[in-house]
C-alpha cells in the first residue's frame, strides 16, 4: 500500500485504518457506536480493548500489552482533568 486510508462505519466512527508499511487496524464498536477495541489485522491481536466511557468521553482503555490509560473529567464532564498511564 502506498497511501494511507481510512474507512468509516455508518455512524462516522473509524472502521479500518491503513498506513503504508504497517498492518491495517480494525476498530470495534460498542452498542452505543463508540470505539471499544482496536485489532491489528496482521496478527489479529488486540491492540486496545476494555474501554469505558462517561457520557461525554473515554475514561479507560486497556491495551493488548497489558498497560492501561485512564482519564478523569470535571463535574460537568466537559474538561479532562487528569491522565494516568499504568
Amino acid at each position: 500500500m502506498d497511501q494511507a486510508g481510512l474507512t468509516y462505519f455508518a455512524n462516522a466512527a473509524p472502521d479500518v485504518l491503513s498506513l503504508p508499511g504497517a498492518p491495517a487496524a480494525t476498530y470495534g464498536l460498542d452498542g452505543a457506536g463508540r470505539i471499544n477495541a482496536v485489532t491489528a489485522n496482521s496478527a489479529a491481536v488486540a491492540q486496545a480493548a476494555g474501554t469505558a466511557y462517561l457520557p461525554l468521553g473515554l475514561t479507560n482503555v486497556e491495551f493488548g500489552s497489558g498497560d492501561s490509560d485512564s482519564y478523569g473529567y470535571n463535574a460537568r464532564a466537559s474538561d479532562r482533568l487528569n491522565f494516568q498511564h499504568g
